[in-house]
């Protein structure tokens, strides 16, 4: 797959930061703990774009990439929340909005919400965007998308049944995620959300 546009850390677009090894989806972020979210962290590997036959550019622009994938982002996270406020109930509801790992993190942590009888009080958002990466050919359907962004947990609470708070004192209210994003197949452009990697250090979050 090769790609048209590359902003890593090392190399501009973002200010240096690392992956932190854990894939998380908006539900997984929501209740996480301050102790985990700080936790051992590793240098994020620098990844090589191998050589593709250009058939022809999957977006017109970087900027028509970003604003496609901030949309796919905001839906797949109105979504999400609607699911947590209601306790994880009819998860089915995610699958139009994500793929692949970001699918199946969602998929454990609304099941997860439903054995703890958990629900989620008010909505998270993704603020201040950064391209990262995006395909420059039609031909890909998978990783077509990589961008930066934060997920902003302020105005987001977990009640247990007896609508008392679980979510830990120290938890952040922002969080750095380096977002990943499919292309639907048979679509024109269309996104979703295929993998959530949390990130820490100075960036989007900052």
């Amino acid at each position: 797959m090769r790609f048209s546009s590359r902003r890593s850390p090392d190399r501009g677009g973002v200010p240096s930061g690392t992956r932190l090894p854990l894939r998380l989806g908006i539900a997984g972020a929501v209740a996480l703990s301050a102790l985990l979210l700080s936790g051992c962290v590793q240098p994020a590997p620098v990844k090589t774009p191998q050589a593709h036959a250009t058939v022809k550019p999957l977006f017109a622009n970087d900027a028509d990439a970003l604003a496609a994938a901030t949309k796919a982002l905001n839906d797949y996270a109105q979504m999400s929340d609607q699911i947590l406020s209601e306790g994880g109930a009819a998860p089915a509801r995610i699958e139009q909005f994500a793929s692949r790992d970001a699918l199946a993190g969602e998929r454990r942590s609304f099941k997860s919400f439903r054995e703890k009888g958990y629900r989620s009080v008010g909505s998270s958002r993704f603020s201040n965007p950064v391209l990262e990466r995006v395909s420059d050919s039609d031909a890909d359907t998978t990783d077509v998308v990589k961008i930066y962004a934060c997920l902003e947990l302020a105005n987001v609470d977990v009640v247990d049944s007896s609508g008392k708070s679980v979510v830990s004192e120290g938890r952040p209210d922002r969080q750095a995620f380096e977002v990943g994003f499919d292309l639907i197949s048979g679509s024109s452009r269309q996104l979703v959300v295929s993998s959530t990697e949390t990130w820490t250090g100075e960036g989007v979050c900052v």
